[in-house]
């Protein structure tokens, strides 16, 4: 079975090669289907702050969807913020989002993805043929969410961050729908966040008309958290290239999709690569570190020295990492140190040059 992958795109059309490149190379085992992306600002905003984003004008994302087509490939457009400031049920702003989407499709855009569920049956009423995607900050974690979205017309729907280590709910999920299953694969979020959804409420604002924000504060709180305690980089819902089979084979997934907006072309086809082939002899965290750089930069003058993060991929799967997880039974951290065993084997954080205070954190956040 091929693989089917989305990846963030550069805005290049030498991204786009690269990209042909690999589906050539890997052609009948894996393929990246789509690439997506976002402009930095727009009427809904999206799941990223605009300075996390590659610039692009309107006219050059039209000429790359037009680009995207002519290397077989589709193009998905993020219309994934959460919150517009309760002006979603108004008149005037509905009547602008559909501006905004009628633009889209004469662009060419093949699909969407949205995170505020109401916009699925507006979207499919007005454009039925464009293919609409729940985000993953529609944040679903269950069979019941799973089948309202469906229930509203949704054409895939992508799973919550936490899910692909929850084996009995991804079944649950897949038996409860007929429509395709997306799961992020190189997540490296804190597995059960306490500040996702303030986070990306912000990062909504922040990529609207007006909207300003500076989120250090957010990725000074998680990776100063998981630098403490390392293990929490195990317990992090990633998927290894070496597992994706899995999910898509077992239990039905259809779409992997990688994250990594902003980074450079390099970096994301390497990461493609590395999923492509299913097999990844280095350091895990290269997947999965795409936001470490962001949080240097936030502590940047600050007297913080971040220490080299390296973990063992090769030794994850020597330890027998997802077998053991599809076995569990429950998912309480506090009746299992399974992930601690992992971690002393397979996570080395160079701790003395980790001098990050609590106190500055709370600096950030005032700032």
């Amino acid at each position: 079975m091929e693989i089917q992958y989305s990846l963030p795109t550069t805005w290049t059309e030498g991204f786009l090669r690269g990209v042909a490149r690999l589906n050539t190379a890997y052609e009948g085992r894996a393929r990246i289907a789509e690439v997506y992306g976002s402009l930095p600002k727009s009427v809904s905003g999206s799941g990223r702050s605009p300075q996390e984003v590659p610039a692009v004008t309107r006219a050059e994302f039209a000429e790359h969807v037009a680009v995207a087509h002519r290397y077989g490939l589709r193009l998905k457009y993020l219309i994934t913020g959460i919150c517009v400031g309760g002006r979603e049920c108004s008149v005037e702003w509905r009547s602008e989002l559909r501006d905004f989407v009628t633009w889209l499709v004469a662009c060419g855009v093949d699909s969407v993805a949205v995170a505020m569920p109401h916009l699925i049956p507006d979207v499919k009423d007005q454009f039925p043929d464009l293919h609409v995607r729940t985000s993953i900050l529609c944040f679903v974690r269950s069979a019941a969410r799973a089948r309202r979205l469906a229930s509203l017309g949704a054409d895939s729907i992508t799973v919550d961050f936490d899910v692909p280590r929850l084996f009995p709910l991804i079944r649950e999920i897949r038996e409860a729908v007929t429509c395709d299953i997306a799961m992020y694969a190189n997540t490296s979020c804190l597995f059960e966040c306490p500040y996702k959804v303030q986070h990306f409420n912000a990062m909504s604002h922040a990529s609207q008309p007006g909207g300003d924000m500076n989120d250090r504060a957010y990725y000074s709180f998680c990776t100063s958290h998981m630098l403490e305690e390392p293990v929490e980089f195990i317990r992090s819902p990633w998927i290894r290239p070496e597992d994706v089979r899995t999910y898509v084979e077992g239990f039905g997934i259809s779409t992997m999709k990688l994250g990594g907006r902003g980074k450079s072309e390099t970096w994301l086809l390497a990461l493609a690569e590395a999923y492509m082939q299913e097999r990844y002899q280095g350091n895990l965290f290269d997947l999965i570190g795409k936001e470490y750089h962001k949080f240097k930069r936030a502590e940047h003058g600050r007297g913080a020295t971040l220490p080299t993060v390296h973990i063992d991929n090769r030794r994850i799967g020597e330890l027998g990492f997802l077998k053991f997880m599809m076995s569990k039974e429950h998912h309480d951290c506090s009746k299992c140190d399974f992930c601690e065993t992992v971690a002393e084997a397979a996570v080395h954080v160079d701790a003395d040059v980790f001098r990050v205070e609590r106190h500055q954190e709370g600096d950030a956040g005032r700032q």
